[in-house]
């Protein structure tokens, strides 16, 4: 609500800017999950009086890099892992550096067995997880570009036109009602996954992705289909699979 950004927020943008990653081990909980554990608890009489752990799994930041470079093979994901001396070393200059230093080595070993077994409860991968956040960012990113910085060097950059190209009226309101579809993609991602916790509408969305995504690899460009469907089809195959 301050207007700052969220840690998880952080974490992707430096993944996919291609920032080497710490070792560091994050818990992993979906907030669809999150809704069903409370959902279930609510429903069964079992679950009076008791305390529930709704963590999915635990997942390295070198993990993460690597599901994102599988699912962004044109991309400047690395997948480098930066040394815990390094770390350590940075920690005495710098306030994050510091703080993801207190996070070397550390383990969480919590346990949803309880919530399993007595509820029923069964969360997604955290690969899903992954996949499904970088989904909406990267829609997000691309409405930015083609809407509010559309002749700007790094749309350019992206998109292979000039800024004199990326300045005719024609492609200049193309670009911008482009962007507006991506920006409400990420707004119904948003919606799907945090608001609705739908499996069935994340299932819709991304096979409408990809199927416009193959239409414009036939029309076009055949690395659309890997450009703005890979992911949709990953997190497709993590959802039905």
């Amino acid at each position: 609500m301050d207007g700052k950004r969220s840690s998880t927020d952080q974490i992707f943008e430096m993944l996919l800017k291609g920032t080497p990653s710490p070792n560091v081990i994050y818990p992993v909980g979906d907030v669809r999950d999150l809704a069903d554990l409370h959902i279930l608890a609510m429903e069964k009489e079992a679950a009076d009086g008791q305390r529930f752990i709704a963590e999915s799994e635990e997942m390295t930041m070198p993990q993460m890099a690597r599901v994102l470079k599988e699912a962004y093979p044109d991309k400047k994901v690395s997948t480098m892992v930066i040394p815990d001396f390094v770390i350590s070393i940075m920690a005495k200059f710098q306030v994050p550096m510091k703080v993801l230093n207190t996070m070397i080595g550390l383990k969480y070993h919590r346990d949803n067995t309880k919530a399993r077994k007595l509820l029923g409860w069964n969360p997604r991968p955290a690969k899903t997880t992954v996949l499904d956040t970088a989904q909406y960012l990267v829609f997000l990113y691309i409405f930015y570009l083609e809407t509010l910085a559309t002749t700007s060097g790094k749309t350019s950059k992206v998109f292979g036109m000039t800024t004199e190209e990326l300045g005719q009226k024609n492609v200049n309101v193309l670009f911008k009602n482009q962007g507006v579809y991506n920006g409400l993609l990420s707004v119904l991602i948003l919606l799907a996954v945090f608001a609705f916790a739908s499996k069935a509408a994340v299932v819709c969305l991304m096979a409408y992705i990809v199927a416009v995504a193959l239409y414009g690899s036939f029309t076009s460009n055949p690395k659309i289909i890997l450009m703005q469907g890979g992911l949709a089809i990953l997190t497709l195959i993590s959802c039905i699979f």
